[in-house]
């Protein structure tokens, strides 16, 4: 299929599936203002029942999105989207992406609106975000997620999101750079990630927090020029177990992890880091509780636990070396 604006249009209120199978949709459109390649439209109470799926095909939209679903479930599987806008941007409804390659010049995907999104073995590049989120829930495993000029991945949202053996980084053109930013206040059941890797590049944390509850298992967290992990909120609850946090910047200055909340605030947020390798540690307004974890510096000759509005819990930690303090530190007991 062929046009100079949107190919083909769908609008259902329910009751409707639609199979595109080896299929190649090319976008020509020259004006901004161009609808997307796709456009998937039901107002039906169920979102499964208008259903498309899309195999072993190739969308490209030189201007607007290559699909705009509303309300639909959609299937990627085996295919290749690419797009100046937004690759898939999705307004409540279902969307599965397998086996894919979706670029954007936007967001590879964009979900809002109390999405469900499910991503596997899928490459997301996106010139400015590879996921985005806000309401709905995120499960992602085996997949690589890039951006160009702002997050990985930035997720708002109340629902449940789950990282699985995935690899995201953040952009190496901007200050901003993280490769996850979550804010998951109120959420049902806690985020979690497993066995991924989280690289921030351009000045962003790899990975930051600001409310809500997370475990990370068998993670890495890299940044190149800022913590690592940033805990901000004082709702915030973080669990890592086995994973390691480096910075990598030459002169050494910047702290890996950090936990911060204003003063004011009538809670401080927690962090509990198990079984984990931490280069550099800061916990400003925050309390982290430590079990067998080796603490120390990028160089491995200065600790840096500097807590002196808070309390760092240390059974079998082991501080290379212990200086730097505080008097309200508690270990017990440590080497």
């Amino acid at each position: 299929f062929g046009a100079p604006d949107l190919l083909i249009a769908i609008s259902s209120n329910g009751n409707a599936g639609v199979v595109l199978d080896y299929c190649r949709l090319e976008s020509l459109a020259d004006t901004s203002s161009a609808g997307p390649a796709l456009d998937l439209d039901s107002d039906a109470a169920d979102p499964e029942s208008a259903s498309v799926q899309i195999r072993w095909s190739t969308i490209d939209a030189e201007t607007g999105n290559g699909i705009t679903m509303n309300n639909c479930s959609v299937a990627v599987i085996r295919s290749k989207i690419e797009a100046s806008g937004h690759g898939i941007e999705a307004t409540g409804g279902i969307l599965d992406v397998g086996w894919s390659i979706v670029e954007a010049g936007s967001n590879a995907i964009h979900a809002v609106s109390d999405c469900e999104v499910d991503v596997a073995h899928t490459f997301a590049d996106g010139g400015y975000r590879a996921i985005h989120l806000e309401d709905g829930s995120l499960f992602v495993e085996d997949s690589e997620l890039a951006a160009m000029t702002d997050c990985g991945m930035y997720l708002v949202t109340s629902g449940g999101v789950s990282v699985t053996r995935t690899t995201v980084t953040g952009s190496e053109e901007d200050g901003n750079g993280q490769a996850l930013y979550a804010a998951l206040e109120g959420a049902d059941s806690p985020g979690v990630l497993l066995h991924s890797m989280f690289q921030g590049d351009g000045g962003g944390p790899a990975f930051e927090i600001e409310g809500g509850t997370l475990f990370a298992v068998g993670s890495v967290f890299v940044s190149d020029t800022n913590r690592a992990v940033l805990i901000r909120s004082e709702t915030t609850r973080v669990v890592f177990d086995g994973c390691e946090f480096v910075n990598t910047a030459d002169d050494n200055t910047n702290l890996v992890i950090e936990l911060y909340c204003p003063t004011t605030a009538t809670n401080i947020p927690r962090a509990q880091i198990m079984n984990s390798v931490v280069r550099s540690l800061y916990s400003g307004t925050g309390q982290v509780f430590t079990i067998g974890t080796t603490l120390f510096d990028a160089t491995g000759l200065v600790s840096m636990v500097n807590c002196s509005l808070s309390h760092i819990l240390a059974p079998n930690t082991f501080i290379v070396p212990a200086t730097n303090i505080a008097n309200d530190c508690w270990i017990m007991p440590a080497f």
